[in-house]
């Protein structure tokens, strides 16, 4: 594996074929690769295939992510890779679907929307699990004709961003009752939105908020971050696969120009191993409304 720009990874053909083989071998299907032990049985055969490639591919993406809080894996075989988005989740922690129905997946395609969606703005994701993902990962299916980058903005930059200290006050120090997606039961989770390691938002949910003082200052805070540049814009080319660290970057899809809608992403949510060092969030007490 060799380092291009700073968060750029770049790993060698040999390598991504070495995965492919071992993923298309062992015949892992979606279904298997929500459960931990399937996990954990690639991630050893790879390891064991791979030998200090994969030991490298561990270190330097673990490395990037808490230095620069995102990182790019460049592929040169020219195509993308579902095993190589697998491996890279892996490495870096347990992929994750907490619904567990036969509509989701633990890889899931992620199509260009044509009307507005709140992955448009900036938000984090899984805000409605009781514990959002501290990993997210983007692999390009296919690119947009034009932009269609995925702009990252760090919690570092937002705290530097002059909000007021009322606003900044009522979302540091009030605890919110998050809902729950209905597919996980429904209900709400009590979480803060923003600590100084650590933040959980989406401007949806905070503007429905019964607390007045938490809506006037979702508003303005969101006012604020909406005129703030991206720290990164991650224009991915088929192949590539970007992942960011969740509980620190707030992320949006940029600008684009795609008439043909062919943007298409390959997404996985990670959770930190614990054994790694790189400690997740706190398990958040789940409350019922």
């Amino acid at each position: 594996m060799t380092r291009g720009q700073s968060t750029t990874l770049v790993i060698s053909a040999e390598a991504v074929e070495a995965i492919e083989k071992i993923w298309t071998d062992q015949r892992i299907d979606d279904a298997q690769l929500r459960e931990p032990k399937a996990q954990d049985a690639l991630r050893q055969r790879w390891a064991n295939h791979l030998g200090i490639t994969w030991s490298e591919l561990v270190d330097n993406v673990h490395s990037t992510l808490c230095a620069q809080l995102w990182v790019i894996v460049h592929s040169p075989i020219g195509r993308p890779s579902p095993a190589l988005l697998a491996a890279l989740g892996t490495a870096v922690g347990r992929l994750t679907d907490p619904y567990r129905a036969s509509w989701s997946r633990v890889l899931q395609e992620i199509p260009h929307k044509s009307k507005w969606t709140p992955d448009l703005e900036w938000h984090t994701d899984s805000t409605g699990w009781p514990q959002p993902n501290d990993v997210t990962a983007l692999t390009c299916l296919k690119a947009a004709a034009i932009g269609g980058a995925t702009d990252l903005l760090t919690l570092n930059t937002v705290q530097r961003a002059g909000v007021d200290e009322a606003t900044l006050t009522t979302l540091v120090g009030t605890v919110f009752a998050w809902p729950l997606d209905a597919e996980l039961g429904g209900g709400h989770t009590s979480d803060v939105i923003v600590t100084p390691g650590r933040i959980r938002f989406m401007r949806a949910a905070l503007l429905n908020a019964r607390d007045g003082r938490i809506r006037d200052s979702a508003r303005q805070f969101a006012d604020v971050i909406d005129q703030l540049a991206p720290d990164y814009s991650a224009a991915l080319d088929p192949g590539d696969t970007l992942l960011f660290n969740n509980t620190r970057c707030l992320h949006r899809r940029g600008e684009l120009f795609d008439p043909d809608r062919q943007r298409l992403l390959l997404r996985t949510k990670i959770f930190w191993h614990a054994r790694d060092g790189l400690h997740g969030q706190a398990r958040h007490r789940a409350i019922t409304s």
